[in-house]
């Protein structure tokens, strides 16, 4: 399938278009070793020991790891200053008290129209490790909507922040509409002998689900 961007401002269209959400995954994440050291402390009859032993970070957690990959990074345009006391929309149009206060919130711009094939949508994800705002979630009926998608978010920090051309403010991930139904199945002698033969090889087996569960899809 092809998702195609259009951009409404020439100064843009080439230093910072959307690209695959994988290129900006932080690099803090990325330092992340796939195993790390831990100190644990042994309790027992005898007086109780500190001993090292070694775990899997989260790197080893593929659907972390898909949910990181996943889709394409809206990017800002320019540098852009966000002062402590900016904002788009009053609280009043959204009520309610997020991170134990009331906030009024902010919207990001972009020049960005998002084209995907008829039948297809695009969910807007917040970019994950961003510290001084968290976008609001939606979907975009990207194969008939025409305009830039407009991203209110709400403040994590009140202090002034700084953002910089290029920095990603929102995750677009393409999916195809369809209508589904529900079903409550009951539990089962076959169906809880395969959640437990499951779980022992994803504990037993080394990269059991990236191996054999794990679908990989490719965003260029």
């Amino acid at each position: 399938m092809n998702i195609k961007f259009q951009c409404l401002s020439k100064s843009h269209k080439i230093e910072y278009p959307p690209v695959p959400a994988l290129q900006v995954i932080p690099e803090d994440f990325k330092r992340v070793p796939n195993k790390n050291a831990i100190e644990v402390e042994t309790i027992g009859p005898n007086p109780s020991t500190i001993v090292t032993s070694e775990i899997k970070t989260v790197k080893n957690c593929m659907p972390m790891i898909e949910y990181l990959s996943t889709g394409y990074a809206i990017r800002l345009g320019h540098d852009e200053i966000v002062r402590a006391k900016d904002y788009a929309h009053p609280h009043e149009q959204l009520p309610i008290t997020m991170y134990g206060k009331k906030n009024n919130y902010l919207k990001f711009y972009n020049d960005w129209v998002v084209i995907t094939p008829e039948g297809y949508s695009c969910m807007v994800l917040p970019v994950f490790g961003e510290e001084r705002f968290k976008i609001f979630g939606g979907v975009v009926a990207t194969d008939t909507y025409k305009s830039p998608i407009l991203f209110p978010a709400v403040r994590l920090i009140d202090d002034e922040f700084e953002m910089k051309a290029g920095d990603a403010i929102a995750i677009v991930f393409p999916f195809k509409r369809t209508d589904w139904t529900s079903e409550i199945i009951e539990w089962n002698d076959e169906a809880n002998q395969k959640s437990v033969e499951e779980n022992i090889e994803l504990s037993e087996v080394d990269a059991h689900y990236k191996k054999k569960i794990h679908r990989k899809n490719i965003y260029k």
